[in-house]
């Protein structure tokens, strides 16, 4: 098997490192559960804030994200949710005026190297239009497909489900309830965990996010200003990994506009890749 390059996608974060590692089977659609700790500005806080249930239309979803408040903040207390014990969906995603990505084809440059191997690729993003509040995209690379169903919340974008199919790998996560991927407010030193285990029951994800800062990044020509977020993902089970990520968010766009990632495999191989995507353009085709 050789190296697979890291996946650019905020909700695709699963996929990223398991793509990173594995070559190039199916999908069951039964609930996981997943923990989830926040933490925020007030010290011995305990937030309660995680992802609701999952809700309405689960046919749609995507593979951006975001809204996040700018306002500056340290963070240093957490506190641990049980996603099995919350019973009660979050608003509508109409009522705190989230906006979806705008639907089309996007496309990434991705550089690097891994499995001794040079990385030089594109890889095509395809957004569909948002069910309600859901919205679904899927990402082709030479290593395989990837979907995801995004929920639009007033509390932020939750991912509602994960498939992962490269060749021989095929991969289900269904977070229950679904699971915090970008928090509305999303203030510098906030920081947020989840764990979510696989259908078939073999891999098990845990991912932890911090916001760094903001950053204007140029796209296309094109001065986006960004949200930085520092990503580290480790996987067990069947797949062994760790992987360490930068991502600079538009908020504007609902997009990773940009992504640096180390990862490194353990089982079922040993590999090491160093990968940067960057967006072509905020604009679909």
């Amino acid at each position: 098997m050789r190296n697979r390059p890291v996946r650019l996608l905020l909700a695709g974060l699963v996929a990223a490192t398991i793509l990173a590692g594995c070559g190039s089977k199916k999908d069951n659609r039964n609930a996981t559960t997943n923990k989830v700790t926040t933490t925020t500005a007030a010290a011995d806080a305990t937030v309660d804030s995680a992802a609701g249930p999952s809700s309405g239309s689960q046919t749609t979803a995507a593979n951006n994200l975001q809204n996040s408040s700018k306002s500056p903040t340290t963070a240093k207390a957490s506190g641990s949710i049980s996603a099995a014990g919350n019973t009660t969906s979050p608003p509508p995603a109409a009522a705190a005026g989230l906006q979806p990505t705008a639907p089309g084809k996007y496309t990434y440059h991705l550089t690097g190297n891994g499995g001794g191997q040079n990385i030089d690729q594109q890889l095509t993003m395809t957004v569909d239009p948002p069910t309600g509040a859901d919205q679904h995209s899927s990402t082709q690379t030479q290593q395989g497909t990837t979907e995801q169903y995004l929920r639009y919340q007033a509390s932020g974008l939750y991912l509602v489900e994960l498939k992962l199919n490269a060749g021989f790998i095929q991969k289900d996560f269904k977070p229950n309830p679904p699971a915090l991927q970008y928090p509305e407010p999303a203030p510098v030193g906030k920081s947020w965990s989840w764990q979510v285990t696989s259908s078939d029951g073999k891999t098990t994800v845990n991912t932890a996010f911090t916001v760094l800062r903001t950053e204007n990044v140029t796209i296309g020509g094109e001065t986006v200003p960004t949200t930085v977020l520092k990503v580290t993902i480790t996987t067990s089970g069947d797949i062994a990994s760790k992987s360490d990520s930068t991502y600079w968010v538009s908020e504007k766009y609902r997009l990773i506009v940009k992504q640096d990632a180390t990862t490194d495999i353990t089982s079922p191989i040993v590999s090491h890749s160093q990968t940067s995507q960057t967006l072509n353009s905020t604009k679909p085709s």
